[in-house]
């Protein structure tokens, strides 16, 4: 897990205290190691979806020279939001067992964001880093397949590109 200190958005948490944020991490994986086989491939989803999103919604912001659209910005966020609040994907019901954590972390990324309560953005990161060690790097990949095939008009490849990247920190291989 040494590599997970160099992901930016988690130094400062292994910084302010490693071993306990380790052990939060340790802890969230075991819970989401439980999951299913197909509950782990619609996480994936999922996942991969919100990081793309999230990327999208930030070049928007920034102003980033690439940045789609106010349309297209705001289809990419719905169209997101809506697998979170409809709890499915691709007109499909996501897995029972995602339910409750798909809606906490939610709440913990609004409450860290939007709040800017630090301990929610604590969890909702330890949360993030627990859900990426334990979907198998096999399923992350068919979950960037399955984004290329369905949404890819949507999110545009440039976008879907950078959240591989992003993801792929998360393991200990890169792109």
């Amino acid at each position: 897990m040494n590599h997970l200190k160099q992901v930016s958005e988690l130094q400062s948490y292994y910084e302010a205290n490693e071993d306990e944020f380790t052990e939060l991490i340790l802890s969230l994986y075991k819970d989401y190691n439980q999951l299913s086989k197909r509950a782990l491939t619609h996480l994936a989803a999922v996942r991969s979806m919100e990081v793309c999103n999230g990327i999208v919604q930030w070049s928007y912001r920034l102003k980033h020279p690439d940045a789609l659209s106010v349309e297209q910005t705001r289809q990419c966020m719905k169209l997101s939001l809506s697998c979170i609040y409809n709890q499915k994907i691709h007109n499909v019901p996501l897995d029972n067992e995602l339910s409750d954590s798909l809606t906490t972390v939610r709440k913990y990324y609004n409450e860290g964001v939007k709040q800017h309560n630090s301990e929610s953005y604590r969890l909702f990161h330890a949360h993030s880093t627990a859900q990426f060690l334990a979907i198998p790097i096999a399923t992350m990949f068919d979950a960037f397949k399955f984004m290329h095939n369905n949404y890819e008009y949507l999110f545009t490849s440039a976008y879907l590109a950078s959240m591989r990247r992003y993801i792929l920190r998360y393991y200990t291989i890169t792109m």
